[in-house]
């Protein structure tokens, strides 16, 4: 965990060791220059300690609320964004095969359709020139009832599927 709200944390650790600081001093400037006034906030803490305990306690439990709210929210999204990269990989799109070239294909229905190999380089030529595009990948499905493993004429994403 390097951030929260996307601010780091060495950044929200150098202002809450600021304001610390500064919380102290004027403590000690109270202390220093106001004995009494400092001495009368002091002298309740033995005298009423019931609400003292109750009064740290309370910090203290809402200081735990509030880090395992954190800690679950980074949880969660480092679980769904784990899950969704071992599920997709690094894919962004998916490219699927539509059998009658009208492109309206349901994804998931349309994963099972092999995508022939020599359309793969049709797919190359198209977005060889994309600067927004990184890479193509080719996908060979392993098919269990092939004695041979992978059939090299059909490549399709299948690890896409879920």
């Amino acid at each position: 965990m390097n951030e929260i709200f996307g601010i780091p944390m060495s950044g929200i650790l150098t202002v809450l060791v600021a304001l610390l600081a500064i919380c102290l001093l004027s403590v000690a400037w109270v202390a220093w220059r106001r004995p009494v006034i400092f001495k009368l906030g002091v002298r309740n803490i033995p005298r009423r300690k019931a609400q003292t305990i109750l009064i740290v306690v309370g910090l203290m439990l809402s200081t735990l609320i509030i880090s395992a709210a954190l800690g679950t929210g980074d949880t969660l999204h480092y679980s769904t964004t784990n899950e969704a990269y071992k599920v997709l990989g690094g894919v962004d799109e998916v490219v699927v095969y539509s059998p009658n070239g009208q492109g309206d294909v349901d994804v998931n229905s349309s994963m099972s359709n092999d995508i022939p190999a020599s359309s793969l380089g049709v797919v190359d030529t198209a977005l060889a020139g994309n600067e927004n595009v990184d890479g193509v990948m080719h996908a060979l499905e392993d098919d269990p009832g092939d004695e041979h493993g992978l059939r090299p004429g059909r490549a399709r994403c299948d690890h896409c599927r879920s």
